[in-house]
C-alpha cells in the first residue's frame, strides 16, 4: 500500500491538517482563556477557603497560658485537701442526709487543682476559679502537644447565678469571643449530651438535681446537697471506671474467675482463710498472664482490682464495658484475714487497687481522710488501719514501678510464707482515738508529730523483708 501524501489528502478533497491543527489549538485556546476567567473568579473563594481555617488558629491559640501551670501538689496542700474532704463529708455515709457545704476560692482551686492532677491532665492543664457576687470566673489553659512550636489553648468564661442555676454568660476561646445568641444553646447542648461526652455524665447530672440554695459571693460558694448513698456510689463507680480500658476490664473478669476457682476449691467447712491463701494463686496466674501479654504491670494492677471486688463484696459488673461478666458463678463468701483480722486484709486490698489504678498519693489522702473521720464520727482513729493502708501503697508501687518490677513483685509474692513479711504487727499500736484524743496528742494531721508517726509507719513497712533489696531491681 503507497503512502498518502499532503497533495493526496487534497485530491481527495479532505480538509487541509494544518486547518484542523489550528481549529483545534484555537478551540483549546478559548477553553483555557474561559478556565483561566474562571480560576481568576474562584481566586477569592479559594483563598477564603485556605485562609479562614488559619485565621481561625491565629484568634484561638496563644503563645502564652492565662492560667499557668502549678507544679504538683505538696504535702501541706495535700493535708489542706485532705481537711475539705473531712469537713464536708456526712456523719453518716450509709444513709440519706442533707449536707451544706461551703467552699472559698482557694478550697475550689485545690480541688480543681488535683482533680486535674489525678486524672493526670497535669502540667498540661491549668486551672482557676475566681468567686465574686451572683456569678464565678472559671479559666483554663491546655498545652498543645505535638506541635512545631509551643502553643496553648485558652478558655476564659463567666457563668451567673440565675434562678439557682449557673448560666453560661460569656466564653472567649483565645482571642475569639463567642456570640452571646449562642452561648445559652451550646450549654444546653452540652447538658444534653453529659451521658455521652463523660462515662459517669448521667449519675453527674443526676448528682447535680439534688443541689439547691446555691450561692456564691466573693467570700465562698454554699449550697445544700441530699446525700443519696445510692447514687454517690454510682458515681464512685463510674469515676473508677474511667481508669479501667476494655482490655483491663477482661483481665479482671479472668482474675476474678480464678478467685472463685480458688475459693471453691476450699473445704465448705472452712470459714476463713489468709490473705496469702488468696495472693500466692491470684499472682502465680498474673505471672502466666504476664508471659503471654509481656504487660506484667497491667496484670498485677488487674489481679489487685479483682481481690478488691471479692474482699468489699462489691458486683463483678460494676467493670462495665462489654463483658458479659454473666457468666461468672456466684462466688461463695469466705472471710479473708489478715493477722486474724478481717479489716487489715480489706485495708491491704483496697487501698493496693485505688494505688495501682489512681496513684498512691490519691490512695494515702482516702485513708488518712478515712482514719480522721472515723475519729469524728465512728471508732476513732486507727494506727494500725492506716498502717494496712500504708502497706497496700507499698504493695502498688512494687507491683507497678516498672516490668521489671512487676516480675519480681509477683515472684516474691508467689514465694510468700508468712503475711509478716511485708505486714508489721500492729498488735501495740493503739487505736480507736477519739478526734478530742488525737489533737490532744498530734494537734492535725500536718504537725510534727504525726508526722513522724508516719514515717515510723513506713520504716517499718520498709524494713520487711518482703520489701528489702527493691533498690536493686532495676529497670
Amino acid at each position: 500500500m503507497e503512502c498518502t501524501t499532503f497533495c493526496d489528502w487534497q485530491k481527495l478533497n479532505c480538509p487541509n491538517v494544518l486547518e484542523i491543527i489550528h481549529a483545534v489549538c484555537f478551540g483549546l485556546y478559548k477553553k483555557m482563556e474561559k478556565l483561566n476567567v474562571l480560576r481568576m473568579a474562584l481566586m477569592p473563594l479559594f483563598l477564603s477557603f485556605i485562609s479562614v481555617p488559619i485565621v481561625l488558629l491565629l484568634l484561638i491559640l496563644s503563645y502564652a497560658p492565662v492560667v499557668a501551670p502549678l507544679p504538683v501538689m505538696s504535702p501541706f496542700e495535700l493535708a489542706q485537701l485532705e481537711k475539705i474532704l473531712l469537713e464536708n463529708a456526712p456523719e453518716s455515709t450509709s444513709r440519706a442526709s442533707r449536707r451544706s457545704i461551703s467552699l472559698d476560692t482557694e478550697e475550689l482551686n485545690l480541688l480543681l487543682r488535683y482533680g486535674i492532677q489525678l486524672f493526670e491532665l497535669s502540667p498540661r492543664w491549668a486551672s482557676r476559679v475566681e468567686l465574686s457576687e451572683g456569678s464565678l470566673q472559671l479559666d483554663a489553659s491546655v498545652g498543645l502537644a505535638g506541635t512545631p512550636f509551643r502553643f496553648f489553648l485558652n478558655l476564659e468564661s463567666s457563668l451567673s447565678l440565675e434562678k439557682g442555676h449557673m448560666k453560661l454568660q460569656q466564653l472567649k476561646v483565645g482571642k475569639l469571643a463567642l456570640p452571646a445568641r449562642i452561648l445559652e444553646p451550646l450549654q444546653n447542648l452540652l447538658i444534653q449530651n453529659l451521658a455521652a461526652i463523660f462515662p459517669s455524665g448521667a449519675e453527674l447530672a443526676a448528682l447535680t438535681n439534688h443541689i439547691s440554695d446555691l450561692q456564691i459571693s466573693p467570700a465562698a460558694m454554699k449550697f445544700d446537697i441530699q446525700w443519696q448513698p445510692e447514687l454517690i456510689a454510682r458515681v464512685s463507680n463510674q469515676v473508677q471506671q474511667l481508669f479501667v480500658s476494655d482490655q483491663d476490664r477482661r483481665r479482671i473478669a479472668h482474675y476474678f474467675a480464678e478467685i472463685i476457682n480458688t475459693i471453691n476449691a476450699i473445704p465448705p467447712d472452712i470459714r476463713a482463710i489468709s490473705l496469702n491463701a488468696l495472693l500466692i494463686p491470684l499472682f502465680t496466674s498474673a505471672k502466666e498472664e504476664s508471659s503471654l501479654s509481656e504487660d506484667p504491670v497491667a496484670e498485677n494492677i488487674a489481679a489487685f482490682q479483682a481481690l478488691s471486688i471479692y474482699l468489699n463484696r462489691e458486683d463483678i459488673a460494676s467493670i462495665g464495658g462489654s463483658l458479659n461478666t454473666e457468666e461468672l458463678p456466684e462466688p461463695r463468701p469466705v472471710e479473708v484475714r489478715l493477722q486474724r483480722r478481717e479489716d487489715l486484709a480489706h485495708h491491704v486490698v483496697s487501698i493496693a487497687a485505688i494505688s495501682s489504678s489512681a496513684g498512691s498519693e490519691w490512695a494515702q489522702i482516702l485513708s488518712t481522710t478515712k482514719e480522721a473521720y472515723d475519729a469524728r464520727y465512728r471508732t476513732g482513729f486507727s494506727f494500725s488501719d492506716l498502717t494496712a493502708n500504708y502497706v497496700g501503697v507499698a504493695l502498688a508501687e512494687f507491683a507497678t514501678k516498672s516490668d521489671v518490677s512487676a516480675l519480681e513483685f509477683q515472684r516474691r509474692v508467689i514465694a510468700l510464707t508468712e503475711d509478716y513479711e511485708y505486714m508489721p504487727v500492729v498488735d501495740n499500736n493503739r487505736d480507736g482515738l477519739s478526734e478530742a484524743a488525737f489533737q490532744d496528742q498530734y494537734q492535725d494531721r500536718s504537725s510534727v508529730q504525726f508526722n513522724q508517726r508516719l514515717a515510723e509507719i513506713q520504716a517499718s513497712i520498709a524494713e520487711r523483708p518482703f520489701f528489702s533489696n527493691q533498690h536493686q531491681v532495676t529497670d
